[in-house]
């Protein structure tokens, strides 16, 4: 029975793996431009409001982002360029 028991769930392990799960998520990469902006008084009720900047940054499929201002300031100057990386969370 603890044979049987053991296989079943060796099956069910095989088979819950999917080739799928290798494939990158590609919705980020690309350039992004800043239109909008967060204002929230910390309670969770803000509201998205328009802005216009020449604020820009880009994801690259190799993980670097770069930035024509600083990553770290949504608004702000875009005369000195900034750059980094980032990865996707795994999936638990």
């Amino acid at each position: 029975m603890k044979k049987i028991l053991v296989l079943l769930i060796f099956c069910g392990v095989l088979f819950s793996c999917d080739k799928s799960d290798d494939t990158e998520n590609t919705e980020l990469i690309g350039k992004w431009k800043l239109t909008e902006v967060l204002a929230d008084p910390g309670d969770g009720s803000g509201t998205f409001h328009k802005v216009s900047s020449n604020k820009t940054i880009e994801f690259q499929p190799n993980g670097a982002i770069t930035s024509n201002g600083s990553i770290c300031e949504m608004l702000g100057e875009t005369t000195i360029p900034s750059s980094g990386t980032y990865s996707y969370p795994t999936q638990l």
